[in-house]
């Protein structure tokens, strides 16, 4: 049976990396004063990260036979896009809240389904640049939450993320291009990731 941190252990884990990266932050942040505006944005990103790697933790510790590269096409693998799924809710329900107050921009959902959708390219990409995909997945979800904020995206518009081209340093000749539609709307935004592998891992 997978052992599932607590509420309490999922958000120490959060305030730990979040005050790892600012060391300066005070013990308590304004619910919404402008000045920690940004602070508070940074550890709602980290919460977010923390249960999507609580998420992956539980998934591999519970079916470790279970595929690295799944294909949504197959029917074989819906029982594993399922499992993830159903483990990523539960540890949702779990949410660490911010000790600041409930702020209106939560990603975790939007992070979850890129996340999905790029991982089932993962067989084919060589993994020194897995880091430098989950990163573009980080920008992409920063800048989108910039045009949102400053009133650049209004509900029902499309948002096209500008292509990201990665090189691997071992296979020159391998190289991945990623890229990102998003539907914006106030409730439940829907993201497309789009992953385009050259001389992909066999």
């Amino acid at each position: 049976m997978a052992h599932y941190r607590t509420k309490q252990e999922l958000y120490d884990e959060v305030d730990r990396l979040f005050r790892n990266e600012h060391p300066e932050a005070p013990q308590q942040l304004s619910a919404d004063g402008a000045e920690h505006a940004a602070l508070r944005e940074s550890w709602l990103i980290w919460r977010d990260v923390v249960l999507s790697r609580e998420a992956d933790r539980i998934y591999w510790e519970m079916y470790p036979e279970a595929p690295t590269q799944i294909d949504s096409n197959n029917a074989v693998h819906q029982q594993w896009i399922a499992a993830w799924n159903e483990i990523y809710n539960h540890v949702k329900s779990f949410e660490p809240q911010p000790a600041f107050g409930v702020w209106a921009m939560d990603q975790t959902d939007m992070r979850a389904s890129i996340l999905e959708g790029v991982r089932l390219y993962f067989g084919q990409i060589r993994p020194e640049l897995h880091g430098d995909v989950r990163w573009t997945v980080e920008s992409w979800l920063d800048t989108y939450r910039e045009m949102v904020l400053d009133g650049r995206l209004m509900s029902g518009n499309y948002w096209e993320a500008p292509y990201v081209d990665l090189q691997s340093n071992e296979d020159p000749n391998h190289k991945v291009r990623l890229g990102l539609i998003v539907y914006h709307d106030l409730v439940h935004p829907r993201a497309t990731p789009s992953v385009e592998v050259t001389n992909p891992l066999s």
